[in-house]
């Protein structure tokens, strides 16, 4: 429910913060382009952060959207 609430910028902003929070020391944001080239198909966010342990990953993305950054 949280999620569906948040912005498109809300959800790149978190996705930012987080790699912040990481360490990372480049986060990286494209865009994606649709296969027409005319609109776009999604937001691309990467970056070189210490990254989440596989056994705590769906715990992690249950508070996407809680961030007060």
């Amino acid at each position: 429910d949280k999620l569906a609430k948040a912005t498109a910028i809300q959800a790149i902003e978190e996705l930012i913060w987080n790699g912040f929070d990481a360490d990372a020391s480049s986060i990286e944001v494209s865009v994606v382009l649709d296969s027409a080239g005319m609109g776009v198909a999604g937001v691309r966010v990467k970056d070189d952060g210490s990254g989440i342990p596989y056994e705590i990953l769906d715990k992690t993305f249950e508070t996407i959207g809680d961030s007060l950054k």
